[in-house]
């Protein structure tokens, strides 16, 4: 069973319980791994942006923030926050990662794009992701726009897709900072409670 218990500025430390005397071992790691790609070998003691590519790739992240796994259709996303940009990440049906490579990229229209945006699909710096398992949405905290955008996640997610709606702004190309009912200032976390059906 696939377990995330920490976060790292540039890796996402990935964690199994240990049967034998409750231990937690680091058993892999995503964004930081030797090559050859093909085997993705971990690297645990380095911390450069994008795997140590000197441009923004799909085998890393820079600055990555809060992340959500979506049971339904086997996808971690975590919010690579410097990058400007959802990175979605397939797992297979026993919670392991089917490979070290990004699927999906949201806020982006390809994996060498980063470019900050305020638009219905770019994003500024997003912090945070939480998911509606029910109605299939994937909430984005899209820190530097002042919103949250919200993503129809029913049949998967694509890169570069178009957020259904945004929360926070009266449109999708607006991105005042507030403090009223109506808007919102740089949202930084996010989390979802299917009991009562409420963002947080």
């Amino acid at each position: 069973m696939l377990v995330l218990i920490g976060l790292f500025a540039i890796a996402v430390a990935i964690y199994f319980t240990r049967a034998d005397n409750g231990v937690y071992d680091a058993s892999d790691v995503l964004g930081q791994y030797d090559p050859p790609v093909t085997t993705y070998p971990p690297l645990y003691t380095n911390g450069d942006p994008w795997n140590a590519g000197s441009t923004v790739n799909n085998q890393g992240f820079s600055g990555n923030s809060q992340m959500a796994i979506d049971p339904t259709t086997h996808m971690l996303f975590v919010a690579d926050t410097v990058s400007n940009r959802v990175l979605g990440y397939s797992i297979g049906v026993d919670g392991t990662l089917v490979d070290h490579t990004a699927d999906v990229a949201l806020g982006q229209q390809d994996f060498t794009s980063s470019t900050s945006g305020l638009s219905d699909f770019e994003m500024s710096g997003p912090k945070a992701v939480a998911i509606d398992l029910v109605n299939r949405q994937l909430f984005v905290a899209d820190t530097g726009n002042n919103r949250v955008m919200v993503f129809n996640i029913t049949d998967g997610a694509t890169t570069g897709m178009v957020a259904l709606y945004v929360i926070g702004q009266p449109s999708a190309f607006d991105n005042t900072a507030g403090t009223s009912q109506a808007l919102l200032s740089q949202p930084t976390g996010l989390d979802y409670d299917h009991g009562s059906n409420v963002l947080y």
